[in-house]
């Protein structure tokens, strides 16, 4: 029994290794480099991605559903939709931990800087998303910049539609956060942790509650004593 197992612990493995091998080939038919930095797809990622998306690398490298835990237990999905593109801006990079469900819907813009994501983040970009530099964005958060379903007045006109969303630098979002469509989130600011922010949050605060509302003003919170990646 015991050989049987181990047996079948390295089959897995050699096809998840087999697997990331072809992720990589296929990201690089969809890769514009304008630096030497690169895109890693690691273990558990299922790609889908349109022959005319972009992934830009005009700064850092992109580092996709990292994490000890990617080989066992969590997927992570990446869809780009026609036309669609994510630009790497940051000089370091921009890190996704395993478990993230990224879709950047046709014709949308998907902006990051040097920052990170932790376990089961999700972001559906319709039109523009962009996040900034030293952003940390915790575990179960979802950005959305549209509605996905349209709804109309009685003249027949779109009263919901989508609107781009700005993280700005040194911004942290708390556990199991909803960003809204429309939303600037000013640098420096603390997003607590269940919040649902659905207008613009100011710079140097903490904003709590559903919807989010300002609690308290601050100096500054300190990006580098966070644990970058969990293990």
């Amino acid at each position: 029994m015991k050989k049987k197992k181990k047996k079948n612990i390295l089959s897995f493995l050699f096809k998840t290794d087999k697997m990331t091998l072809i992720n990589r080939i296929r990201i690089a038919k969809n890769l514009i480099k304008k630096t030497p930095n690169e895109v890693f797809i690691y273990a558990g990622t299922i790609l889908n991605l349109h022959k005319t998306s972009k992934i830009i690398c005009d700064g850092g490298n992109l580092q996709f559903a990292i994490g000890k835990k990617a080989l066992v237990e969590n997927k992570s999905f990446l869809t780009m939709q026609e036309n669609s593109k994510i630009i790497v801006s940051g000089e370091d990079q921009f890190s996704f931990v395993c478990g993230a469900d990224i879709t950047v819907f046709k014709d949308a813009e998907l902006i990051l800087g040097d920052s990170w994501v932790n376990r089961y983040c999700q972001i559906s970009c319709t039109k523009k998303i962009e996040i900034g530099n030293n952003t940390a964005i915790g575990r179960n958060v979802k950005i959305m910049d549209s509605d996905f379903h349209i709804i109309k007045d009685e003249n027949d006109k779109t009263i919901n539609p989508s609107k781009p969303i700005h993280i700005g630098n040194n911004v942290w979002i708390g556990d199991s956060s909803i960003i809204l469509k429309g939303v600037t989130i000013n640098d420096g600011a603390i997003v607590a942790a269940g919040s649902i922010v659905t207008r613009d949050v100011p710079s140097n605060t903490i904003v709590a509650g559903n919807p989010a509302k300002v609690i308290k003003k601050i100096k500054s919170w300190n990006y580098k004593s966070t644990p970058l990646i969990e293990e």
